[in-house]
């Protein structure tokens, strides 16, 4: 039996909440790490093509990087009238691991 190294395991339990122009993303560690340490986490905030503006462009995802450490993080300067999926992934020094996403999208709007 050989044992081959590998990237992580998805993130589990992956949560999200919208407020105002950001949303706060959490998770817990994969069940997996690939047999090397956890070095961090990427966020990423993805907005679906839903514009209320037809033939409006999507905005540029927006991506946050954490240390090992983090079970959160906060995902500032997303765009109004746009529906966001959140996806995490940890990361070893082979490189990123499997992508967890949020089970569904999350409205920004311009706070009241």
């Amino acid at each position: 039996f050989t044992y081959v190294a590998s990237v992580p395991s998805a993130p589990q339990s992956v949560s999200a909440k919208a407020h105002g122009k950001s949303i706060t993303v959490g998770w817990k560690p994969p069940l997996s790490n690939g047999g090397h340490k956890v070095t961090g986490y990427v966020v990423k905030a993805v907005a679906l093509k839903n514009s209320p503006k037809k033939g409006a462009k999507a905005p540029s995802p927006v991506t946050l990087t954490t240390p090992a450490s983090a079970k959160k993080a906060v995902l500032h300067g997303l765009s109004s009238g746009w529906t966001y999926y959140v996806k995490v992934q940890a990361v070893n020094h082979l490189g990123r691991g499997l992508t967890a996403t949020s089970r569904r999208g999350f409205a920004i709007h311009d706070p009241a």
